[in-house]
């Protein structure tokens, strides 16, 4: 087999550290593809098998191929070469798919972006990673100063923009291991760059596959954005291991559920609040047996309510598992039992290790509550630029900035965002404000800041509320029954409605301004 040698140089042996150790985690053995070489592994094996189904027709390993050839003929007459870095500006699409894989085959790099970014955003992005090509869709905004050729593959029109070489520096990307640029989502302030060599990605979708027993026979529906982490997990996980994937390239209820009903996947991927979509839409007849071939239903990128959880189940008959990651780490826990509990998030894939850890860096015994420390072979060692801070490491964990607990049978759960604010002195946790709001009103969404006020630190506290009769006094009365006088917030906002990523989370950095 042409890539045996490969396959040997990065082939996992899927097998536990410990086997005996108890967990929900199954094992597998086998070897897996890795990102440059997926393709081609797949087109010795089965080149007429389904690789990805697009809206018209399913296209095949040798299809997909043909297309990928294509866009590398395309960047070789554009002076594209391993050195470049090719930026990709698409909603979930086959096009993705395809410049994604030319740029790895010719030993090149990516960076997926948002094609919903703004112009500012786009060029930050493209300014801050050092591209000078971009693939986007037709009619995609072009960054000024830019030019583009338009090129037409097997029907479907993409544009490709290349900026001037800068005789100076006319190799941009300076890490010759580097597979993936990405981005944080920006959710809380500036995005911070990282970049991903192919070890860490492989990582990532084989300790996926292993976990969850995947499978050629598999057929992947990926609902998340494929540009962000999540989505790029069930992206690879569905190439590399030949099964058949199709993305939906709009989130709408009544589209997911049509296409679940004819695609029959065996595997979901979604965000929560896709999930509370669509345990709450309309269901026409038979759309409530939409999932009866699933046998994995991921969700990640945010908190799941049990409400939500229990209500998607009542009306699928399907279990929602868990997942948890970052960025920063890449997949990290699942939760793959039957028993939900708001906040959990299961047990660590093979090959990952979760430690709970003080202010201090002291590592904290079972059900103590701390900093979420995620060691992995697919964690990231640091961020890639100037504007991004240094990524904290304690010990090889990586702390992505959440809080939590391991309970005694070694499951984390998941309480809340980092992050101790000093009121006049005093030390104030968010995540106890949070809880006491969310416990006792109807709010989807409790945000809380700190503000300064007539010169004086402060807490300020933003709610996304349907609850047209709740009032800021309310909110005030509430914390002053339950909480010490210095935690109680100085100012409340509510709002119908918050900006969201495309995953549903809500943007921090995008929050009203504070106002007096």
């Amino acid at each position: 087999m042409i890539l045996n040698r490969y396959l040997n140089h990065w082939a996992l042996s899927f097998l536990m550290s410990n086997p005996k150790s108890p967990g929900n985690i199954l094992t597998v053995s086998c070897a897996v593809p890795a990102p440059r070489e997926i393709l081609d592994y797949w087109l010795t094996q089965d080149g007429k098998h389904p690789a990805f189904v697009t809206r018209n027709l399913p296209l095949s390993h040798a299809d997909l191929n043909e297309r990928v050839r294509n866009a590398e003929g395309t960047l070789v007459n554009q002076g594209f070469s391993k050195n470049s870095i090719l930026a990709l500006a698409f909603p979930n699409s086959i096009d993705f798919v395809v410049w994604l894989l030319a740029a790895f085959r010719m030993g090149a790099s990516v960076l997926p972006v948002n094609p919903r970014s703004s112009a500012p955003e786009l060029l930050s992005a493209l300014n801050r990673s050092g591209a000078r090509f971009l693939a986007s869709t037709e009619g995609f905004s072009a960054p000024e100063k830019s030019e583009w050729i338009q090129i037409l593959s097997k029907g479907v029109t993409t544009s490709l923009w290349c900026l001037p070489i800068d005789q100076n520096d006319a190799s941009r990307n300076k890490d010759p291991l580097s597979l993936i640029h990405q981005f944080t989502s920006g959710s809380t302030g500036m995005p911070r760059l990282l970049i991903r060599n192919e070890r860490q990605v492989l990582e990532d979708y084989a300790h996926f596959m292993r976990a969850l027993e995947i499978k050629a026979s598999d057929r992947f529906l990926l609902i998340p954005p494929i540009y962000h982490a999540f989505g790029m997990l069930g992206l690879f996980a569905g190439l590399a291991s030949g099964a058949t994937t199709y993305s939906i390239d709009r989130f709408l209820p009544a589209e997911v559920l049509r296409m679940a009903s004819s695609f029959q996947p065996t595997v979901v991927f979604a965000t929560p609040v896709m999930v509370e979509m669509l345990g709450a839409c309309f269901l026409s007849a038979g759309d409530a047996a939409a999932f009866k071939s699933v046998r994995h239903f991921i969700c990640s990128t945010d908190r799941l309510k049990k409400s939500v959880r229990d209500l998607f189940f009542e009306r699928f008959g399907m279990p929602v598992r868990v997942q948890y990651g970052s960025t920063e780490t890449l997949s990290a826990t699942i939760d793959l039992t039957d028993n939900y509990i708001e906040g959990k998030v299961g047990r660590p894939y093979p090959g990952v290790a979760v430690r709970i850890f003080d202010d201090h860096g002291e590592a904290l015994n079972a059900s103590a509550t701390g900093r979420v420390g995620i060691k992995s072979p697919a964690a990231a060692e640091s961020y890639a630029d100037e504007l991004s801070p240094k990524l904290e490491i304690i010990d090889g964990y990586v702390i992505p900035g959440d809080r939590g607990y391991l309970d005694t049978s070694g499951d984390l759960y998941i309480v809340g965002r980092d992050g101790i604010y000093n009121i006049g002195g005093w030390k104030v946790d968010p995540l106890e404000i949070s809880a006491v709001i969310s416990a006792a009103l109807d709010v989807s969404h409790v945000a809380v800041l700190p503000f300064t006020r007539a010169g004086q630190s402060a807490i300020r506290v933003v709610i996304e509320s349907r609850d047209f009769s709740l009032q800021p006094d309310d909110v005030i009365s509430l914390c002053r029954k339950s909480l010490s006088a210095y935690k109680v917030p100085a100012k409340v906002e509510i709002y119908a409605s918050l900006n969201r990523d495309e995953n549903g989370k809500v943007r921090l950095s995008d929050l009203p301004s504070d106002r007096p």
